[in-house]
């Protein structure tokens, strides 16, 4: 059964019907969206304050792009990167600090840094054991995200087989003492992790067959799926992604995760006004 709330630690976050944003904070010099705007800590941390005062109701810091080719970095580089953001921030947000990574050596690092969320893609099955066995001896959250590549869904069955591996997720979670109120879990919309463009449309058409069964996050901000049904390049996406944003909001998507919090907020802020009346 779906739990009532999301908890991360001393944060209990209702899933009420009512979609959530998640803002990126991305520590990188190769961002797709930004291009390095955020390297800095100095930047990075006064654009989390922004997501904030914007309205985010969870702030996720990424020290390394996974934009598909991509070349990967040390857990020494990474932690470099993102430890003096959440050193600067603790304490001065009342939303829950995720950290996008996939290293165990980052998992560590931003567990002793005091961190709320873990949001993961697994990579291989040793990372994947380390990281739960760390993350259930905390009262932290877990965003765990879909990876099937290099075997892609069929798009016809995308959703039967995103449920089948959530369930089966949830049965290992359980393993570790990671219960189903400190998880959402993640499709892992655009290219990198199983989907083709069919089956990301579908897994957006449909989110409602996800969302009414499981605690749901998605991310799909200015991706290239959209740019290529719009022709648009990042960061000129962002009506696509609103578009996105309202058909997941009318389906019962918990969060989104976006990188423009106060556009996302007002759409959301409509959308919930229209639906009242």
């Amino acid at each position: 059964m779906k739990p009532d709330y999301f908890i991360a630690n001393n944060f209990k976050l209702p899933l009420d019907g009512t979609t959530k944003v998640m803002g990126i904070v991305n520590v990188t010099p190769d961002s797709f969206y930004d291009g390095g705007k955020y390297e800095s800590t100095e930047l990075a941390v006064e654009h989390a304050l922004s997501l904030v005062a914007q309205g985010a109701d969870m702030i996720d810091i990424g020290g390394q792009t996974t934009k598909p080719g991509s070349q990967p970095i040390s857990a020494e580089v990474e932690l470099a990167r993102i430890l003096p953001v959440i050193s600067a921030l603790k304490g001065k947000l009342n939303v829950p600090i995720s950290v996008d990574t996939y290293k165990p050596q980052v998992v560590a690092g931003v567990i002793k840094a005091g961190v709320d969320v873990i949001n993961l893609i697994f990579q291989d099955e040793a990372s994947e054991k380390l990281i739960l066995d760390m993350i259930g001896h905390t009262s932290m959250g877990l965003v765990l995200a879909h990876n099937s590549f290099p075997k892609m869904l069929d798009s016809d069955r995308a959703l039967d087989q995103l449920k089948d591996f959530f369930n089966a997720q949830q049965q290992l979670l359980q393993g570790y003492g990671i219960g189903t109120e400190r998880v959402l879990f993640d499709p892992a919309l655009g290219y990198a992790y199983g989907l083709d463009l069919a089956g990301n449309l579908k897994v957006i058409n449909e989110a409602k067959k996800l969302s009414d069964d499981f605690p749901m996050l998605y991310g799909y901000s200015q991706k290239q799926f959209i740019g290529d049904l719009t022709g648009s390049i990042a960061p000129g996406r962002l009506a696509g992604t609103q578009a996105v944003t309202a058909h997941l909001a009318a389906q019962g998507v918990d969060f989104v995760r976006v990188h423009e919090v106060a556009e996302a907020k007002q759409l959301l802020t409509m959308l919930n006004q229209i639906w009242r009346a």
